[in-house]
């Protein structure tokens, strides 16, 4: 970058330090990132190389999301480092908003069954602690109960 700011051009610098246009486009895509992902780099978390992957494909704020959420998932695994494999299994364990919803209506349905009440207190006070600060979702997703085969039907 600062040999561009000199006004060399991407063949004279190329030549000059003996690396190809593509590792200059790639320098200059990670030194325009988020600071932050420029740490996780420094500090040996992320390799370059997977950072720039990231940053192509996603662009740097999401890459940086991504690279931390798999970052931190590596710390509670006592790993040090975010390999490549570990961040897909990382973005893999997430819920999408339709999965979300889908369990969500399951757990309602659950509470308005007519057993409900026949199931253990544990499992009630569960249903209630997860539904609880959902309560304003809840009238939005139908409540009309599906029967399902099973040995109460």
């Amino acid at each position: 970058m600062e040999l561009q700011e000199f006004g060399e051009s991407n063949a004279a610098i190329c030549k000059r330090l003996n690396i190809t246009d593509q590792t200059i486009r790639d320098v200059l895509l990670l030194a325009h990132a988020p600071a932050p992902l420029h740490k996780l780099v420094r500090d040996k978390i992320v390799s370059s190389t997977l950072a720039i992957e990231e940053i192509r494909a996603h662009g740097g704020d999401k890459a940086l999301e991504r690279l931390q959420s798999a970052a931190r998932q590596a710390s509670a695994e006592g790993k040090a480092k975010v390999t490549k494999k570990a961040l897909e299994k990382s973005v893999e364990r997430k819920i999408s908003a339709a999965q979300a919803k889908q369990l969500l209506q399951a757990l309602q349905s659950v509470l308005h069954d007519p057993v409900f009440g026949k199931l253990s207190p544990g499992t009630i006070a569960v249903v209630h602690a997860a539904l609880t600060p959902h309560a304003d979702m809840l009238d939005a997703i139908s409540t009309r109960r599906h029967r399902h085969p099973g040995p109460h039907s």
